[in-house]
């Protein structure tokens, strides 16, 4: 299981400028099916899921964190 430190490492290590949480109870990771870490969605300014990028599609996850 991450911990706070964890993520603050993950997040100075891979230059992350967005913000990041922990999903301690899984109710976030339940409701938007994330099944890998690290996973981001992009959601459009309505809140409508517009974008998927799991771990596995390294170069996708880069663009992904670079556009934002």
């Amino acid at each position: 299981m991450a911990s706070p430190e964890d993520l603050r490492k993950y997040q100075a290590d891979y230059k992350v400028r967005i913000p990041l949480t922990l999903d301690e109870s899984g109710t976030l990771f339940r409701a938007f099916r994330v099944t890998n870490v690290p996973t981001v969605l992009v959601a459009d300014a309505s809140g409508k899921i517009v974008r998927r990028v799991e771990f596995d599609d390294a170069p996708g996850l880069r663009a992904a964190l670079d556009s934002l």
